[in-house]
């Protein structure tokens, strides 16, 4: 993700004017997307496409919440 874009500008517009759970939820979510998306083209290279960052992204939360469950047992 490029250091000036259009999420960080509407956060910014925004400013107080939502609650900070929301605020942190959009940029975890955010974040974590940008994430998939750097490991989606590091695994395919020049084929990579949004659809494997969103499958990757599917599997950063499934396996989070693995980790989560494992640790209440």
């Amino acid at each position: 993700m490029k250091a000036e874009n259009r999420f960080d500008k509407k956060l910014e517009v925004w400013g107080n004017h939502i609650p900070s759970t929301m605020r942190d939820a959009a940029v975890y979510v955010t974040d974590t997307l940008d994430l998939a998306w750097a490991a989606a083209q590091s695994v395919f290279e020049d084929q990579a496409k949004p659809e494997h960052a969103l499958k990757i992204l599917e599997f950063f939360l499934i396996e989070s919440k693995n980790k989560i469950d494992g640790l209440s047992d």
